[in-house]
């Protein structure tokens, strides 16, 4: 959760009354009230979930606390990336390397299924 703190794109969340994105599994107990990802009001007791199942987040490399010290380095090349996340290791592999950018931006983009998400909003915690 450290990476995700700023400068980061969520996509089918929820949205806490503070402002702060939400989905199912996030915390132990859900907010008493929430907007789902469809821009209704929800509650627990509502009938449907918060936050879409193929919810999503993208976010500068940078920010991950595991990352090589060194993988900003040019060496041979330079490196081009970004992580790109979502909450389902059932249906997509939590990470995966493309064999280059372009392989890479079409992995992500065949990830999406309909309904498509809604338009990307940004939040910073």
């Amino acid at each position: 959760m450290v990476m995700i703190r700023s400068n980061t794109i969520f996509t089918n969340v929820a949205m806490t009354p503070e402002g702060d994105v939400w989905w199912e599994g996030m915390t132990d107990t859900p907010p008493a009230k929430l907007i789902d990802w469809q821009g209704k009001e929800w509650t627990p007791g509502c009938g449907r979930k918060a936050a879409h199942p193929n919810a999503r987040f993208t976010v500068p490399a940078s920010q991950c606390p595991s990352i090589d010290s060194d993988w900003e380095i040019r060496r041979v090349f330079r490196y081009r990336l970004f992580v790109f996340g979502g909450r389902r290791s059932d249906t997509v592999p939590l990470v995966a390397e493309a064999l280059d950018w372009d392989s890479g931006v079409y992995m992500a983009a065949r990830c999406v299924r309909r309904p498509r998400p809604r338009r990307p909003e940004k939040w910073e915690w």
